[in-house]
């Protein structure tokens, strides 16, 4: 089966199980060789293609009920048709579920690619979040950090501003003796 017109067949017909299938009846998927049977028909017993589209069978069911010459005639006549008609769909159908379940299983393959990728996608994003909320506690324990630096800092900038004051004043004062105050 050439796989390129499966899938263009897939891609015209879309969910449509039934264009499907005549698509993939037209396009004579399965088999090089052309079938040919004996088509029931009391007029000839010469050998025509058997029709593949609804439309051909439907001319085929016309032409050979209008020909009759009589009511009992039509319908043997089409009982036979309907018998090759059967016989031409189980034929084309045990192509047609092949192909239905090799595109199914091409189906689960990517579906199971795409819910592992997700399930990986998933991972990386979860990897992800939990790094940002590692660095967004460690920012703030900064921040605390630097709060708590930012007010030692003032405290013994403080400090020495006063012992800066202190040594001025001690240098003012030499006279005095330390221990007398």
């Amino acid at each position: 089966m050439e796989k390129e017109l499966v899938d263009r067949a897939f891609q015209e017909c879309g969910d449509d199980l039934g264009s499907l299938i005549n698509r993939l009846t037209q396009l004579d998927i399965g088999s090089s060789q052309t079938d040919v049977h004996h088509l029931p028909s009391s007029s000839s017993s010469q050998q025509v293609a058997v029709p593949r589209t609804g439309s051909e069978w439907a001319e085929l069911f016309a032409s050979e009920i209008t020909s009759a010459p009589n009511m009992n005639e039509a319908k043997e006549r089409t009982t036979r048709l309907l018998g090759v008609l059967e016989n031409s769909i189980r034929s084309n159908e045990g192509d047609a579920v092949k192909i239905l379940e090799k595109e199914n299983l091409m189906l689960r393959h990517k579906l199971e690619k795409a819910t592992s990728n997700g399930i990986i996608f998933k991972q990386v994003v979860s990897k992800l979040l939990e790094g940002r909320r590692g660095m967004m506690e460690e920012l703030e324990s900064l921040r605390h950090k630097s709060k708590n630096l930012e007010s030692d800092n003032y405290v013994l900038s403080m400090h020495l501003r006063q012992a800066m004051m202190t040594t001025q004043n001690k240098h003012i004062s030499t006279n005095f003796l330390p221990d007398l105050f």
